[in-house]
């Protein structure tokens, strides 16, 4: 996505978006030059004097967008909301991702929640996404209800309040539309049906757009992403379709090999499959018998591709797995390009460094609350707060909430004596501090979820690796482990790689449990969005795809791409 040189050579489709002074819809598949268009669009309009502004739906994948230092705005479409309505005089306090998930986690066990978090943040991102506010006979409206009275309550806005609020105002004409002529808006597959009406508002008000769409790669279809079903919209709308016709990214080896694999979704908009790439490509599966073997692989393919000055993705399925990957390459000596959540935002890792608070005696009756419940008591049984502070340095008191269960409080009894223990020998100093951290984590390792106690391992491992005396490490957390963005090496999650590209890309962890991630308790499987997933990250690969993993099981994704290779050389043959 760098800046295009005068030589270029656009081919028709392109030429036709570039030449056209109306709003259309862009259909292209991977590579196939829809940002590069977008950016060249931008540049002439603003050249012949209009206002423009090109927007996306991550913030990660805006300031990508920014590193050409172009002279139009670029922004997320929540950005560019937040901005007109505060320009006129709308006073807004965004909510942080990692608020939100605080409210939730904090949620959970008051409301009864039997889901994970993951799943409380689809739902609810989901339900806010509507056009209409979800109905009152919804199965989880009083868990919706009861996290938009906490934002409220804080004076907080998320991003679908920003946007709801920016469409109301627009209609009762307290708050005009972007003041731009033409909006650029990238991976419109990711668009909600609020956001479209957002959209659709500023079309109304004159406004032109140019939307460009890949519907086999939408990153959010869990948090209300229209994918597929935006292009029936915009067609209902009137915005006419331009189909860009070939590929400049993917290898010839696997360009029909991922054609395949799209043709299995269930929706989706034909696209052209040629490529024009000149490069053969070539695609590695290595499994392993164990992770550590794995890592090592995956660290030395790093080390010596970025020594050869080439860029690396390294792209997993969650935020935790690429924390983890981050953390080992550092350890390693690599620091790499981070596109992950940091992992302070993590539930788990907040947990564990409120652990770390309560025993340097920093901690306020937040921090033991945010452990006791992660650890599973249930809220009804917390003490007071005031009961909190200082809870350690006080004995660990713990008055049992009437009623309370034989369960419940054998977790109490069991969650004190562990503390109270560990704080004797921190104020006894019987034992290194690092030890006797690692060692309170250990014991309190198995109250966690079983899906969280890795993460929890993660950070423990991150804290005792810091430098200096442990209440002292805390102030430097956030400096000491920032990944360098500049690195030849970037991880991240797959929903954070669209508009990306790599000369190689690695897959790791590719076991059945984490391609396709599994149903959780709440929400089931949806086979369709892991494939979108799949192959969002797939094809950002320009030369080498490599797909590594050490599970009994591997991936069932990647038998079927090993099936397809082989079906595509036969019929080459």
């Amino acid at each position: 996505m760098m800046a295009m040189s005068a030589s270029v050579v656009w081919n028709a489709g392109q030429n036709q978006v570039l030449n056209t002074a109306e709003s259309m819809v862009v259909v292209g598949g991977p590579g196939s030059g829809k940002t590069a268009v977008l950016q060249e669009k931008a540049r002439r309009a603003q050249a012949a004097g209009h206002t423009v502004q090109l927007l996306t739906f991550g913030a990660r994948v805006a300031e990508f967008l920014k590193s050409d230092k172009p002279t139009y705005a670029v922004s997320t479409m929540v950005e560019a909301a937040a901005a007109q309505l505060v320009a006129h005089g709308v006073p807004v306090k965004s909510a942080t991702n990692n608020q939100m998930r605080q409210l939730l986690r904090q949620l959970m066990p008051a409301q009864s929640f039997q889901g994970t978090l993951a799943e409380a943040e689809h739902i609810v991102r989901a339900a806010k996404s509507r056009a209409k506010k979800l109905p009152e006979n919804d199965r989880y409206f009083p868990f919706v209800k009861a996290y938009q009275q906490q934002l409220e309550s804080q004076g907080l806005l998320d991003r679908h309040d920003i946007i709801r609020r920016h469409v109301l105002a627009m209609r009762e004409n307290a708050v005009p539309p972007l003041k731009v002529t033409w909006l650029l808006v990238d991976t419109v597959q990711d668009i909600t049906e609020l956001q479209l009406i957002w959209l659709q508002q500023h079309m109304a008000h004159g406004v032109k757009v140019v939307l460009a769409v890949d519907d086999d790669t939408t990153a959010y279809g869990r948090d209300g992403a229209m994918g597929h079903g935006v292009l029936a919209s915009l067609e209902a709308m009137g915005v006419p379709q331009v189909v860009l016709p070939q590929g400049y990214r993917m290898p010839t080896t696997l360009a029909p090999v991922y054609g395949r694999m799209a043709r299995q979704l269930r929706q989706r908009a034909p696209k052209p499959e040629a490529t024009a790439s000149t490069r053969q490509g070539a695609v590695v599966v290595e499994m392993f018998a164990e992770r550590r073997a794995e890592q090592g692989y995956v660290v030395e393919r790093c080390r010596a591709l970025a020594a050869r000055g080439e860029t690396v993705g390294v792209i997993t399925r969650t935020d935790a797995e690429a924390n983890h990957m981050v953390h080992v390459l550092q350890k390693q000596g690599l620091n790499p390009a981070s596109y992950a959540r940091l992992v302070w935002e993590e539930p788990t890792p907040q947990l564990v460094l409120a652990v770390l608070y309560m025993l340097v005696g920093q901690a306020r009756a937040a921090h033991v609350q945010l452990v006791v419940l992660g650890l599973g008591v249930p809220w009804a049984a917390l003490p007071e707060a005031s009961t909190l502070e200082n809870w350690l340095e006080k004995g660990a008191p713990w008055p049992l909430a009437a009623g309370s269960s034989p369960t419940t409080q054998m977790l109490q009894a069991r969650i004190r004596q562990a503390f109270r223990g560990a704080y004797m020998l921190w104020s006894g100093q019987h034992m290194p501090p690092r030890d006797i951290f690692k060692a309170l984590v250990a014991d309190v390792l198995p109250l966690l979820p079983v899906p969280e106690q890795e993460s929890a391992l993660l950070a423990a491992d991150m804290l005792v690796g810091l430098g200096g005396k442990l209440a002292e490490v805390l102030p430097r957390i956030q400096h000491e482990t920032m990944p360098d963005m500049a690195s030849l090496v970037t991880v991240a999650p797959v929903r954070e790689v669209r508009g990306r590209a790599f000369r190689h890309v690695v897959m790791p962890f590719m076991g059945a449990s984490s391609w396709p991630l599994k149903e959780g308790p709440l929400l089931p499987a949806e086979p369709d969005h892991e494939r979108r997933l799949w192959l969002l990250a797939c094809s950002r690969a320009e030369e080498t795809l490599m797909l590594t993993g050490h599970e009994p099981t591997q991936s069932p994704f990647v038998a079927e791409l090993q099936q397809a290779l082989a079906m595509v050389a036969r019929k080459g043959a």
